[in-house]
């Protein structure tokens, strides 16, 4: 007789509220941060686990605060992450941005998200210019809405700058038109690193946008398939593979407007990705109010 070995299925993800904390590879890379002091340098956390360095910043209350003000706040802690990474010789990789009320309206033309973003640039702007050294410099990123009070901003860096890729398929956000705001947002689509002896991707936060504008408003299926399509450009990029480039994921989070629309976004991810892929699926705003889903991950390149 002969016994005959069944894939177990893989476990739906959970969907929770979003919490102000990175996606669990991040934990991964380094280690239990119960077990590692952390250091306070003015407004900023640090983590130190060599060859990385996390920082973290908060904005207490930022949800009550006028446009000028978030935008000021907003560029004196990313100025304060950019001057620590420059004194220990750190580059950032990969930040997280988490925004209370990302898409409410605060000025007649200047939702929370725009009042964010002049501030990041400002902050960039500042460290790097407006050149070439801005479009080597800045790292990849997402910005999504979250239930809590507080602004945080959660930075990784390391010992080596990462190799930005673009996504031909929209516009470098950095270059979009005033209609986003009085400041453009400031991240690339995605980085290539090295993890240790890993090379790896590091995607944005994906949405269903191509050039600059937003498509399928109110329409999941067409949504999602687009955010795929921007997936796969990116990783087509970066691998110079374009043989299934999904199965190169990881990991993935997803962040979902509505939470009866999680299943439907995860099934469509695991039919594209590899077997045990790692999914985290959160409950959060995306930065524009017509868009119903937006996705990160991490790739492996080789």
């Amino acid at each position: 007789m002969t016994s005959q070995a069944f894939a177990l299925p893989t476990p739906p993800a959970r969907i929770t509220a979003l919490q102000p904390e990175p996606p669990a590879w991040v934990g991964d890379l380094l280690g239990s941060t119960s077990s590692i002091p952390v250091e306070r340098h003015g407004s900023l956390d640090v983590v130190r686990r060599e060859p990385f360095v996390r920082v973290t910043a908060r904005i207490p209350d930022a949800g009550q605060l006028d446009g000028p003000e978030l935008s000021r706040l907003v560029a004196n802690r990313y100025a304060a992450m950019t001057a620590l990474f420059r004194d220990v010789g750190k580059h950032p990789i990969r930040c997280w941005n988490y925004v209370p009320g990302i898409v409410d309206r605060i000025e007649p033309a200047l939702d929370r998200y725009m009042a964010f973003n002049r501030g990041r640039h400002e902050a960039y702007a500042g460290s790097w210019g407006t050149g070439d050294e801005f479009e080597r410099s800045i790292p990849t990123a997402s910005a999504v809405g979250i239930a809590g009070p507080d602004l945080v901003i959660d930075c990784l860096a390391s010992d080596r700058p990462a190799t930005l890729v673009d996504n031909p398929r929209q516009t470098a956000p950095w270059r979009y038109s005033r209609r986003y705001g009085p400041r453009p947002p400031c991240f690339a689509r995605g980085a290539i690193t090295r993890f240790h002896e890993r090379r790896v991707l590091l995607i944005a936060g994906t949405a269903s946008i191509v050039g600059e504008e937003s498509k399928h408003a109110g329409d999941l299926g067409a949504q999602i398939a687009e955010v795929i399509a921007n997936l796969e450009t990116v990783i087509v990029n970066a691998s110079d593979s374009r043989s299934d480039p999904l199965q190169r994921l990881t990991d993935v989070r997803i962040y979902v407007v509505r939470p009866g629309d999680s299943g439907t976004i995860e099934e469509e991810i695991r039919a594209r990705s590899r077997k045990g892929i790692r999914i985290e699926m959160a409950l959060a705003r995306v930065c524009r109010p017509e868009l119903l889903v937006e996705i990160e991950g991490l790739a492996d390149l080789e």
